[in-house]
């Protein structure tokens, strides 16, 4: 998938966040919806797992995990092997 401009600022701006606030769920969920509008989506999935770890309360970041292993498994299948 190509990047657009915007995405790739929204990436940098997110590992930024990251950099400054590692232990912010927000700021990893934040990477992981960067990542994923670039096509990282192991990177995506990364984040969006280390958020629910550090605040497992919030169910939105379970859902986005759980949304990330899908794409993750379907783009898997779609490979060429």
């Amino acid at each position: 998938m190509a990047a657009g401009a915007g995405a790739d600022a929204a990436l940098d701006n997110a590992e930024r966040a990251v950099r400054r606030a590692p232990s912010r769920a927000a700021a990893r969920m934040v990477r992981a919806r960067a990542r994923s509008a670039v096509g990282d989506l192991g990177g995506a999935y990364a984040d969006a797992a280390e958020s629910q770890r550090l605040y497992p309360l919030h169910p939105d970041y379970a859902a986005r995990r759980e949304a990330l292993a899908a794409a993750l498994e379907k783009a898997s299948e779609a490979a060429p092997r």
